[in-house]
């Protein structure tokens, strides 16, 4: 984490632009919330002001759906563009509030206020590398992996635990999401500058990465 945080505050330092944005994507449960806060909380101890806007909050309601969606529709992605670009130019934003035990809005304009005068926003969501506007308003772009075996243990533990659903519909969820959903997230590894492993808390560089190719 040290030697991450270090790469994410040179690029920042350098950037010379007053806000800097880094996406975080990569598949569910594989660790984008845990670094999300943990680089917020470092950018914080040194003045920087950080913000975290969680791509969850613009998800469809479970009213909203058909049950046919892919990954792609279940986001809405033209709402998530215009709240990063305001967000990017020095506007509020509120976003919706979505509550992922029951799958619903439960306020379609949240009391929370996003604001960024200065400094790093970092967005995490399943589908922050894959939303090719916010890429090209992205300064940074990192994929959370760990490996599938311990990655869906954690799927199991989410759904039995905390959704509480039965075992019987948490393996429906999970196989359905393993043959749609992570095939098109794994694929958004390849816009990633760095790919970070949080399940051994180190990071590599792609050869094709805009990072390598700037070095």
């Amino acid at each position: 984490m040290p030697d991450i945080f270090s790469l994410l505050l040179e690029k920042y330092q350098t950037s010379g632009k007053p806000r800097f944005l880094l996406l975080i994507g990569g598949c569910s449960r594989s660790g984008k919330s845990t670094l999300s806060n943990v680089l917020q909380q470092k950018f914080s101890e040194l003045g920087i002001s950080a913000i975290v806007v969680n791509l969850d909050n613009w998800l469809l309601g479970i009213e909203e759906r058909t049950g046919k969606e892919t990954v792609r529709e279940r986001y809405k992605y033209a709402q998530i563009v215009e709240a990063l670009r305001g967000l990017m130019t020095g506007k509020e934003v509120h976003p919706p509030v979505y509550d992922p035990k029951t799958r619903r809005i439960v306020q379609k304009r949240g009391k929370n206020t996003l604001f960024l005068d200065s400094g790093v926003c970092i967005v995490d969501g399943v589908v922050a590398l894959d939303i090719p506007e916010l890429r090209t308003l992205s300064d940074f772009n990192i994929y959370t992996a760990v490996p599938d075996e311990i990655r869906r243990e954690r799927l199991m533990d989410f759904y039995l635990n905390f959704k509480n659903r039965s075992l019987e519909e948490t393996e429906k969820i999970i196989g359905e999401r393993e043959s749609e959903e992570v095939i098109i997230v794994k694929e958004t590894i390849t816009y990633a500058d760095i790919i970070f492993d949080s399940y051994e808390q180190k990071y590599n560089i792609p050869r094709d990465s805009r990072y390598y190719n700037t070095q």
